[in-house]
């Protein structure tokens, strides 16, 4: 299923497609509220037209964890950012996120391995200045605001982006969004695993949500 977080910012266009892990009646749930959709590789590709819907299919064929394992060359690069691209992050992430996989998605910059997403936030705090909590993706991924990967945690195109759907979150459910707002705001200390710990490889505070 795909998270709520992101039906939302579908719902309200500031997201131009879904992609899920899905079963074939999620996919006809979809058709039948006027979605395209377009399935391969055990995932669903939700957007707003087939051609669109068919792209990301077709983007992520070389890429998704089932496909033939190669080295990552022009054109496994260039898929995955069509498929970010398509997936409406912004350019600057995406090619964030490339890099990454250019030099090993869980390699740090020292050259020791730590999970993926404990890699991307170092990257992403050697580039900021001020840290947002609205950016903060170390939480559940139903609970995160952005379902990227930000470049720094004050990217000006993700800001805008968790600022339009914290919004739209608060004005429907506004006790779940100021519970959700101080879960984003908590400091994190987090081991090489991405799990909390009091002996972390990377700490967070956010200046300000």
């Amino acid at each position: 299923m795909v998270a709520p977080l992101e039906v939302l910012a579908f719902a309200i266009g500031i997201k131009p497609a879904l992609r899920f892990a899905g079963e074939p009646p999620e996919a006809e749930r979809w058709r039948a509220r006027g979605a395209a959709v377009a399935e391969g590789h055990g995932i669903v590709y939700v957007a707003r037209s087939e051609q669109d819907a068919r792209a990301l299919r077709d983007a992520e064929a070389l890429v998704h964890p089932g496909a033939r394992r190669r080295a990552p060359d022009a054109e496994i690069l260039e898929a995955h950012r069509a498929l970010g691209r398509g997936l409406g992050y912004p350019r600057c992430c995406v090619e964030g996120f490339v890099a990454r996989v250019v030099r090993g998605v869980d390699e740090r910059a020292d050259g020791t391995r730590a999970a993926e997403r404990v890699v991307a936030a170092e990257d992403a705090l050697r580039r900021t200045r001020v840290t947002h909590a609205r950016l903060s993706f170390l939480l559940p991924t139903r609970e995160a605001l952005v379902p990227f990967d930000p470049c720094a945690f004050d990217c000006a195109p993700s800001l805008r982006y968790a600022a339009a759907l914290f919004a739209a979150y608060e004005a429907r459910e506004p006790e779940s969004a100021a519970s959700l707002r101080a879960r984003l705001l908590a400091p994190l200390s987090l081991d090489a695993s991405g799990a909390r710990s009091v002996e972390p490889v990377i700490e967070i505070v956010f200046d300000r949500f």
